[in-house]
């Protein structure tokens, strides 16, 4: 891999990380006591899996980012990149309306919102 697709790669990657960070403090510990008064699932996992899993979600999806953005063979769905941005906008508010807002029918809504998008490429 050459310098500037490997500078490119580390791009994607510190872009995705920075936003991940970023969402991690506006929606942080200052909810904590608000998700704990939530009643979860027994399968819910403890809290630091969290801070272990978003990191690495973030690596794939900036390594996926990269290579949806560097394809030599076009893919069939035109849509794919509309798809994919609007899937991560969705994301990148979920945790602000269900953490900060409790907004918990609309982050309901925002999860099948992004299922359904993920159906159609």
């Amino acid at each position: 891999m050459s310098k500037q697709l490997l500078s490119s790669v580390y791009t994607w990657i510190i872009c995705f990380e920075l936003i991940s960070i970023l969402i991690g403090f506006v929606s942080g510990p200052s909810n904590d006591l608000w998700y704990e008064s939530l009643k979860k699932s027994d399968l819910t996992p403890p809290g630091y899996v969290f801070g272990i899993i978003w990191p690495i979600l973030y690596l794939n999806l900036a390594i996926f980012t990269y290579r949806l953005h560097n394809r030599k063979i076009k893919i069939k769905s035109k849509n794919i990149e509309k798809y994919f941005w609007l899937q991560m906008i969705i994301n990148w508010f979920w945790s602000p309306i269900f953490l900060n807002l409790h907004l918990i029918n609309c982050s309901l809504f925002a999860f099948f919102l992004n299922l359904i998008l993920a159906m159609l490429y």
